[in-house]
């Protein structure tokens, strides 16, 4: 969806760099492993949290982004957010309607 604002060259540095930090800073599942070990606890923790991680990992780099865009941009992040979310919605929507669906029986 960022592609879709048109930012300007220095935004799109500033952008880039961020989601370059944020997937250099991402625990990775392969952190529990060495050459030659496998921490299993640190593999349990990991998995653990992956979930929790990264909606907040997610949350601070569309925090950081949203503050290199100007008004109409986070106009337009948000209507492209909505139409995104709506399409989702509906295919949801749609989705639950196969499951009431006799397949062809009675």
């Amino acid at each position: 969806m960022i592609q879709s604002l048109n930012l300007t060259p220095a935004q799109q540095s500033q952008v880039d760099a961020l989601i370059k930090t944020y997937r250099d800073n991402t625990v990775k599942i392969s952190d529990a492993f060495s050459k030659t070990d496998f921490d299993k606890q640190k593999f349990i923790e990991i998995a653990t949290n992956k979930r929790e991680n990264m909606i907040k990992s997610r949350a601070n780099m569309i925090d950081d982004i949203y503050k290199i865009l100007n008004d109409e941009q986070k106009l337009q992040l948000k209507v492209l957010m909505d139409i995104k979310m709506n399409k989702m919605h509906n295919m949801m929507s749609k989705g639950n309607n196969v499951d009431k669906c006799s397949y062809g029986r009675g």
